[in-house]
Order: structure tokens, then C-alpha cells, then sequence
């Protein structure tokens, strides 16, 4: 949009003679442009258009943190698997087991991880072919659950 270049994310809405334009730029900053007519910009006017990119203050300024952090990564792979299935997982607390359903809800395997962060690998050449559920538990609390397929 027009000669710069740092724009990050772009929304148009709006139909009829009720368009709108909100951008972010690099920066975080927010813009918007178009007819305005239910209050779009979110600046708090209402049916003011504005036809070029204007810098939006006050409630929606700026779209930024200046740090994020993910809690309770879990990976599995390969899926669907064979033989070996390996889980990596970066949690919040030591102590958090992993437990394996079939399709009934039987119990097949629990295995405990007594470590914040790492790898283990579970063994599921044994196990029928089929779809199975995999949970990761911290105490009573589910953190984590995904299909596993047999092959």
C-alpha cells in the first residue's frame, strides 16, 4: 500500500458502501482506512471515512508483546508409526506421566516422565493396528492429548 513496505497483516470487511481496511505494520503499530460507518477503527467515532492508511492511538495502538513463552510443548512422531514412537516434550512441571488408550478406553500403557524437558520413545509394535489416544497428565490435569495411529 502505497510506497511502504513493513506491512505485516492486512484485513479488508465490509460490503456495499462499508469498507474497511485494518493493517499492522512491523513495528506493531496499527492502521486502518475505509468508510468507518459502525465504528471500525475501533478509535471510538463512528462514520468518519478516511481513504489513506491512518495511524489508529488510543485502544488499539499497538499489537506487540515483548515476550512470549509456550507452555507444555508435547511432540510424537512418526504418526502413524510401526514400531517406535518418539515423544519430545518441554513442560512446566517434572512428575507428568503419559498414558495410552484404545478405541474402548482401556488402559494400554502409562509411562512416567521424570523430567521437565526431553525425549522418551514408546514401543508400539505390540499394539493392533488402529487409532489409539495419548494424553500427557500432570497429576489430574490434561495437558496434552493427540491421536496416535498404529499401522
Amino acid at each position: 500500500m502505497g510506497t511502504d513496505t513493513d506491512w505485516v497483516d492486512v484485513v479488508s470487511g465490509g460490503s456495499g458502501d462499508d469498507q474497511f481496511t485494518i493493517a499492522t505494520k512491523s513495528d506493531g503499530t496499527v492502521w486502518a482506512w475505509g468508510d468507518n460507518q459502525v465504528g471500525q477503527y475501533g478509535n471510538g467515532t463512528v462514520g468518519n471515512p478516511v481513504y489513506v492508511p491512518t495511524l489508529m492511538t488510543g485502544l488499539c495502538a499497538t499489537l506487540s508483546a515483548t515476550e512470549f513463552q509456550q507452555e507444555n510443548v508435547f511432540t510424537m512422531y512418526p504418526n502413524p508409526a510401526k514400531d517406535i514412537v518418539t515423544l519430545q516434550y518441554d513442560l512446566t512441571v517434572a512428575n507428568a506421566t503419559v498414558e495410552v488408550f484404545d478405541v474402548t478406553g482401556r488402559l494400554i500403557q502409562n509411562v512416567a516422565l521424570n523430567s521437565f524437558s526431553g525425549t522418551n520413545e514408546l514401543n508400539v509394535s505390540a499394539y493392533p493396528a488402529g487409532v489409539y489416544l495419548v494424553l500427557v497428565k500432570q497429576g489430574a490435569v490434561v495437558v496434552f492429548s493427540s491421536k496416535l495411529v498404529v499401522e
